[in-house]
């Protein structure tokens, strides 16, 4: 049935499923860091300003 459009999508995810994954954990740390930080430093900002 979908074999036609599953079949690229699942040799790409078979190919680069670990490497990825890992790589999109890493990014899902880093960002979220970055948010915590930029958020602390922005609310931050609106006590020194009040």
């Amino acid at each position: 049935m979908l074999r036609s459009s599953l079949t690229p999508k699942a040799r790409f995810s078979n190919g680069m499923t670990q490497p990825v994954k890992r790589h999109f954990i890493m990014l899902k740390t880093v960002t979220g860091q970055l948010l915590m930080v930029s958020l602390v430093t922005y609310l931050h900002r609106i006590l020194m300003l009040v």
